[in-house]
């Protein structure tokens, strides 16, 4: 059986007997080959090591690692790459995941999360265009990934609600520290374990792209060392979690009908593994979903480096000021910000960005002494950080980094609204409406338009007023592969979506959770990269080994 190698990568760089070109979707060609259509015949690379496993996991995230080592507790001889230093990918960046059950849950008298009224709700919720079989496979799973996880050296701790508006499923379990860094030490003490099975892990080898055989079955990885070596993988199975592709903005954009959306993931996250399924000829799904997560107000106030946090992240989580378009039009019920999801959904659905207004009254108060004093009578709380928008204690330097900010174009200020409006860019007459009829209810105790609490509703007096532009981040992207319910990656064939044989795919670059948008139900995503990663491993080993794994077993 002759063999072609399909490679997907902005640079192919190999110094031994290689030829070198930027080209996407590269072609390499060691010996005679035969592959579909007409490759360029100068795109070329050549191996320079070979290696061999059962299974090869691309990507050392949450999803990468959780396959791996499940393949490899199986018996299977496992190789794990990943193009980062380190471990944990953007899983490490959250607070934690989703855990029907556990056995800190027992500890704290708590009852198993009903997963089987989770699975409606999270169906209705999807309007049924979120794969069935996958969401019941996650949530039946959850039920025993949590003490998994801790039998392999994570430290977890089980939490109420982190965020105010998720209180139906109570399934949250935090990571016990309050730093990335430490999760990536969870991550280590449990590849460590792996390695001791004879797993071998190898960090800053980024895969280039998938071997493949002229019937296009997949035997295989290249992949690149640090120093250049080229390796060929030759392995039975191969599992694709490279974790979606946040870092590139542009295809973030395009997804989003041109909205830019910061990110605030790894920039290393660039949709390598998306590419090479889709080279593969791999279906698409979810590749528009997204973890729109958290807003900020952008500029650069290194000069205040102690209280910087109050203007580029507090301002932006203030329920008592009222939000407003780029045209100077309010768009929501600014109670959302106890939903890091729903705030940045909405505010996406506006534009590139958003203004919060403010009056000098109000900068003044929060300066002094803090949101409590202005009218906010409930905490915004965001992962470890316990309080987003102090409630009781100063805004230190608040007028001095706006002014720093309008230096910048972030922050606009005007002695009316039509002259904020002038001078922000917005429509005069519609902020200026806008604010009348905000200030009206705001008197009345009634929000007419949104709902919003009526202590919240805090009318803006006398100016100057400020308009602070805040701006959407993602933290990470929630799809692009088709899968069916075993995790294979399908063919591009809406027909019969026929798995492409010895491929699968998990974590941020496996879609289908998801209908166009991230679900209600803290710590989801991250929960699923753990267990798309098991489900992963086990389909894999199957694959590789014809040695089936029942995860369900209790």
């Amino acid at each position: 059986m002759k063999r072609s190698y399909w490679v997907r990568s902005l640079l192919c760089t190999v110094l031994v007997l290689v030829s070198v070109f930027s080209l996407i979707g590269c072609t390499a060609k060691p010996e005679e080959v035969s592959s579909p259509g007409e490759p360029d015949e100068s795109s070329e690379l050549v191996a320079t090591e070979k290696m061999t496993a059962d299974v090869v996991v691309i990507g050392a995230g949450g999803a990468g690692s959780s396959a791996a080592v499940t393949a490899a507790e199986a018996g299977a001889e496992v190789i794990l790459l990943d193009k980062n230093a380190q471990p944990g990918g953007t899983t490490a960046m959250g607070g934690g995941l989703f855990g029907a059950d556990s056995a800190l849950m027992k500890e704290r008298g708590e009852k198993p999360v009903d997963t089987d009224a989770l699975f409606q709700d999270w169906m209705k919720e999807m309007v049924w265009k979120a794969d069935a079989n996958l969401v019941r496979k996650y949530l039946d799973l959850s039920h025993t990934t949590v003490d998994w996880l801790l039998d392999r050296g994570f430290d977890l701790e089980k939490v109420d609600p982190v965020q105010q508006t998720h209180t139906t499923y109570h399934g949250y379990h935090k990571y016990n520290n309050n730093s990335p860094s430490e999760t990536v030490g969870y991550f280590k003490k449990m590849l460590a374990g792996f390695e001791e099975q004879g797993g071998q892990v190898l960090y800053e080898t980024p895969a280039k792209g998938l071997i493949m055989d002229s019937e296009g079955a997949v035997l295989g990885v290249l992949a690149e060392k640090k120093d250049g070596t080229t390796i060929e993988i030759s392995a039975k199975s191969v599992i694709i979690a490279t974790g979606g592709f946040v870092a590139d903005e542009a295809w973030v954009a395009e997804t989003l009908d041109g909205v830019f959306v910061a990110s605030a993931g790894l920039l290393s996250n660039t949709g390598d593994g998306i590419k090479m399924a889709w080279d593969a000829g791999a279906a698409k799904r979810g590749e528009d979903v997204h973890l729109l997560h958290v807003t900020k107000v952008p500029g650069d106030l290194s000069s205040f480096e102690d209280t910087a946090w109050l203007a580029n992240t507090s301002l932006a989580y203030l329920p008592i000021t009222p939000w407003v378009n780029a045209s100077g039009v309010r768009f929501a019920n600014e109670d959302l910000i106890y939903d890091r999801a729903l705030t940045t959904n909405a505010v996406v659905a506006q534009g590139n960005f958003i203004y919060t207004i403010l009056s000098q009254a109000m900068v003044d108060t929060l300066e002094e002494k803090g949101a409590a004093a202005v009218g906010m009578n409930e905490n915004v709380a965001m992962g470890p950080i316990a309080e987003v928008a102090p409630m009781n204690s100063p805004w230190t330097n608040l007028n001095a980094m706006l002014e720093e900010l309008i230096n910048q174009d972030v922050v606009f200020k005007g002695d009316s609204f039509e002259e904020l409006a002038e001078n922000a860019g917005m429509d005069p007459g519609k902020l200026a409406s806008t604010m009348a009829k905000y200030n009206a209810d705001a008197k009345a105790g009634k929000d007419a338009i949104f709902g919003k609490r009526k202590e919240h509703m805090v009318a803006l007096e006398e100016g100057p007023y400020y308009a602070v532009k805040v701006i959407p981040t993602n933290l990470c992207t929630l799809g692009g592969i088709r899968v069916n319910e075993d995790l294979q990656v399908v063919k591009n064939d809406p027909n019969n979506y026929e798995p492409i044989p010895n491929l699968y795919a998990a974590g941020a670059d496996a879609g289908g959770l998801y209908s166009s948008h991230y679900v209600l139900l803290e710590g989801g995503a991250q929960g699923w990269a753990y267990n798309s990663g098991r489900l992963a491993g086990a389909s894999a080993v199957a694959n590789a080994l014809g040695k089936e794994i029942d995860l369900f077993e209790k």
